[in-house]
C-alpha cells in the first residue's frame, strides 16, 4: 500500500510537471462547456467551483456495467455498494439525500430518499446517456434541496439530424456468467424533426470476487429500458421536445442481508423508474428575454420489496409507489454585455402510496406501509443567478427561496401538516492569472428538506427498526471553498481545498429501551452537526504525442461535532493513475486504483454489520481497456482487477470484482 501511494504522489508531481503551455503540440483539448453550474452554458475555466464533464465516448471506452460503476475507482469520486443492484456515489463526503441527481435537468430525488448509500443511480441505463456533469460542494442554489455534497446531472441522447437514418447496436459480455447485455437504438429525421428509440435487455449473474472470495450469491438480477425522445424545430428560434424514459429491474437481491443477518430471502423484488417529459426551448433578440426553457414532467418509480428469515413462516411483501408532477420555467436575460441572468420557478408534487402485506402459511394481514399511506409533498422554488464577466474577473452570486408543505395521514391522529422553507445564496469570484490559470475562491449555502422518508418512516431499515418523526426542521451547510484551475493545450490540472460545515443534520437516535423484532428502535431528530473538509487534486496531461499521464487524489476529512467523533462513512483517502495512450485506431488505458485502510469510524459505523469495529482494509487494483474502432465497428475490452485482489470500497455490503474481463461490440450507421 505504501507503494502504491507512493506512485500517486510521484504521478501527482508528473503531472504538475508537465502543466505547462508549449506550442509543440499539433492538437488542442478542447474545452468542455457545462450548463449545470449555472443553467446555462458555461466553459469550465470561467467556472468558480470544481465541475467535471463526461462524454459520451468517455461513458462507452470505459464500457460500465452500471452508471455507478462508471464512477468507481476513478480517484474523483467514492463509491459505495451495498449490493450489485446499487451504488451511491460520494460527493465531498456525502451520500444519498444530501447529493442530489438529476436527468435532463429534472429532479430524480423524490420525497422517500433516505439517508445513506442509496439505489436509485443505479436506474439510469448507461445506453441512453450523452454525458454526465457533476458538480462538487454546490447546487442548492441552482436546483434546490438536497445538494449538499453536490450534485450529478445525466443528460440523454439526443434524435441526429445530420441524416435521415441511423441505428446502433451494441453487445456486452463479460467472463464468469456475470453479464449479458443487448441494446440498441434507431434514430430518424425528416427536415425539421427527429426521433430517437432504444432499448435495452440485461441479465446479471452474482458478482465474483477476488481471491479467496469467489462467487456471492445471491446477487443478479435482470434490467430492460426503453426510452423514446422527438425533438421539433418549430422554427429557428422554437423547439419542443418530448421524451419518455422507462427501466425496470427484477429481483435484485440485498447481499449482505442474506449474507449477515439470518435473512433466507431479502430483495427488490421489482423496481421502476419512468420519467416523462415535454420541454420548450425558446430564444429571442430581446436581452431582457434572450432565452427560455419550459419543462413540464411527470415521474411513476414504484418499488416493491420482499422479506422472510431463515427458519420462519412470515413472508413480507412492501410496496411503495411514488408520482412526481414537475413543472420548471427558466428565463436568460443579458442586459449588458458583461452581466448574464439565470432566474426563474418550479415546483415538484410527489404523491406517496405505500403498503405492506405479512404472509404466514397463505394467511395474508395488511398493515401499513414503510411510509404513510396517500402521503403528499409539495416542494416549490424561486431563484436568481447572476454572472459577472469582466477581463480577468468572473463573479458569480445566487439566491434561492424554497418552501416544502407535507401531508402526512395517520390512522389515529387524522392528517397532519408539516411546512418548511429555507433562503440560500452562493457567491464566489474567479480571477484569470494569465492565458491558462485562474484561482477561484466561493461561498455556497445549502440545504436539505426533511422529507416523508424522515417524517414518516416505519419499519426496518438496514439494521435498525425505524419510527415516525413530525417535528424536524431542514438540514443546512455552509462550504468555503479555494482552487486554482490551469488549462492548457496539452491538458488540465485543478487542485481544490474546501470546508463545509453541516448543522441541524437530522440523525438517527436510539429510542432507549425499545427493540422491535430483534432490531434496535430509532427515531430521527435534528441533533446533528459536523465538518468536513478536504482536498482534491485532478489532471490530465500529454506526455508526448498520442500519450497522456491522468492522476486524480482526493482525502476528506469528517467530524462529528456531538458525538466528537468521526462522521459516519467518511470515505478514506483514494485515488487513480491512468496511461492512456493512442495508435491510430487503437487506444490502450492501463490503470491503477487505490485507497488507504479506513480505520477511522464513528460509532455507527462500528455498529454497521458492512463495516465493524476492524474497518476497511486498504487496496490497489490495477486494470487495463482496450479500444479498437475499425470501419462502423468498435471493440471495447476491460480487464478488472489484474491481481485478483480481494477487497471492497468502505462501507460496502459486497467485494469488488476479481479478475474478470467485460468485452463490448457496437455496430453504426
Amino acid at each position: 500500500m505504501r507503494k502504491t501511494i507512493l506512485l500517486l504522489l510521484f504521478s501527482f508531481s508528473l503531472s504538475f510537471a508537465m502543466a505547462k503551455d508549449t506550442d509543440s503540440l499539433k492538437v488542442k483539448t478542447l474545452e468542455p462547456v457545462n450548463v449545470t453550474a449555472m443553467r446555462s452554458s458555461l466553459k469550465n475555466s470561467e467556472t468558480p467551483a470544481r465541475i467535471f464533464c463526461f462524454s459520451k465516448s468517455e461513458l462507452q471506452t470505459s464500457d460500465s456495467r452500471t452508471l455507478p460503476e462508471f464512477f468507481n475507482g476513478n480517484g474523483n469520486y467514492f463509491l459505495q455498494k451495498t449490493n450489485h443492484g446499487g451504488g451511491s456515489v460520494f460527493l465531498r463526503g456525502l451520500t444519498g439525500n444530501q447529493t442530489l441527481i438529476l436527468v435532463d435537468g429534472i429532479r430524480l430525488n423524490n420525497s422517500t430518499f433516505r439517508y445513506g448509500p442509496n439505489q436509485y443511480l443505479n436506474t439510469i441505463n448507461p445506453f441512453m446517456v450523452s454525458s454526465v456533469e457533476v458538480l462538487s460542494g454546490s447546487g442548492s442554489v441552482q436546483y434546490g434541496s438536497d445538494a449538499i455534497g453536490g450534485l450529478i446531472q445525466v443528460f440523454s441522447n439526443n434524435p441526429d439530424f445530420d441524416k435521415k437514418f441511423g441505428l446502433n447496436i451494441n453487445t456486452r459480455i463479460s467472463t464468469q456468467n456475470m453479464e449479458k447485455g443487448l441494446s440498441g437504438a434507431i434514430k430518424l429525421s425528416k427536415g425539421k424533426f427527429g426521433l430517437l428509440i432504444s432499448g435495452t435487455v440485461k441479465q446479471f449473474g452474482d458478482l465474483v470476487g477476488g481471491k479467496n472470495i469467489g462467487r456471492q450469491a445471491p446477487n443478479g438480477y435482470d434490467e430492460s429500458a426503453l426510452e423514446a425522445k422527438g425533438i421539433w424545430n418549430l422554427s429557428q428560434n422554437l423547439s419542443l421536445t418530448l421524451a419518455h424514459q422507462h427501466l425496470a429491474q427484477r429481483n435484485v437481491p440485498i447481499y449482505h442481508k442474506i449474507l449477515l443477518e439470518d435473512f433466507k430471502q431479502n430483495e427488490i423484488s421489482f423496481q421502476a423508474r419512468n420519467l416523462s417529459f415535454l420541454k420548450f426551448d425558446n430564444k429571442t433578440q430581446n436581452r431582457f428575454f434572450s432565452s427560455q426553457n419550459i419543462t413540464l414532467s411527470h415521474q411513476f418509480n414504484p418499488e416493491e420489496r420482499t422479506s422472510q428469515k431463515n427458519n420462519a413462516a412470515l413472508i413480507r411483501f412492501e410496496k411503495d409507489q411514488i408520482n412526481t408532477s414537475g413543472f420548471s420555467f427558466t428565463n436568460i436575460s443579458l442586459p449588458v454585455k458583461y452581466w448574464t441572468i439565470s432566474s426563474g420557478i418550479e415546483a415538484y408534487d410527489d404523491k406517496v402510496y405505500s403498503s405492506k402485506i405479512d404472509e404466514t402459511n397463505g394467511v395474508k394481514v395488511s398493515k401499513r406501509g414503510l411510509y404513510p399511506n396517500n402521503s403528499s409533498y409539495l416542494n416549490s422554488a424561486i431563484f436568481s443567478l447572476h454572472q459577472f464577466s469582466f477581463k480577468t474577473f468572473q463573479i458569480h452570486a445566487g439566491l434561492r427561496w424554497n418552501a416544502v408543505k407535507m401531508q402526512i395521514p395517520d390512522e389515529t391522529l387524522g392528517t397532519s401538516e408539516v411546512k418548511n422553507s429555507a433562503l440560500v445564496y452562493n457567491f464566489s469570484v474567479l480571477k484569470k492569472l494569465g492565458k491558462n490559470f485562474g484561482l477561484y475562491s466561493s461561498f455556497n449555502t445549502a440545504f436539505r428538506a426533511p422529507n416523508i422518508d424522515d417524517m414518516g418512516t416505519l419499519g426496518i431499515v438496514d439494521f435498525r427498526y425505524e419510527i415516525p418523526s413530525d417535528n424536524l426542521r431542514p438540514e443546512k451547510s455552509k462550504q468555503f471553498e479555494l482552487g486554482i484551475k490551469g488549462n492548457f493545450k496539452q491538458g488540465m490540472f485543478q487542485i481544490n481545498v474546501f470546508q463545509n460545515q453541516l448543522e441541524d443534520l437530522i440523525t438517527r437516535e436510539k429510542v432507549a429501551g425499545q427493540v422491535i423484532e430483534t432490531y434496535q428502535v430509532y427515531a430521527k431528530m435534528n441533533t446533528g452537526k459536523a465538518i468536513i473538509k478536504g482536498l482534491e487534486w485532478s489532471s490530465k496531461n500529454r506526455i508526448i504525442e498520442n500519450l497522456y499521464v491522468s492522476t486524480f487524489l482526493t482525502y476528506t476529512y469528517g467530524q462529528d461535532l456531538i458525538k466528537n467523533e468521526p462522521l459516519r462513512r467518511m470515505p478514506p483517502f483514494f485515488g487513480n493513475f491512468a496511461l492512456e495512450y493512442a495508435l491510430g485506431k487503437l487506444k490502450i488505458k492501463p490503470s491503477l486504483a487505490a485507497a488507504t485502510a479506513q480505520k477511522r469510524l464513528a460509532s455507527g459505523d462500528i455498529a454497521d454489520n458492512r463495516i465493524g469495529k476492524d474497518g476497511t482494509p486498504g487496496f490497489a487494483v490495477f486494470n487495463m481497456n482496450a479500444n479498437y474502432a475499425i470501419n462502423r465497428f468498435n471493440f471495447n475490452l476491460n480487464v478488472l482487477n489484474l491481481g485478483n485482489k480481494a477487497y471492497k470500497t468502505h462501507g460496502s455490503g459486497v467485494y469488488g470484482y476479481g479478475r474478470s474481463a467485460f468485452g463490448s461490440v457496437s455496430f453504426n450507421i
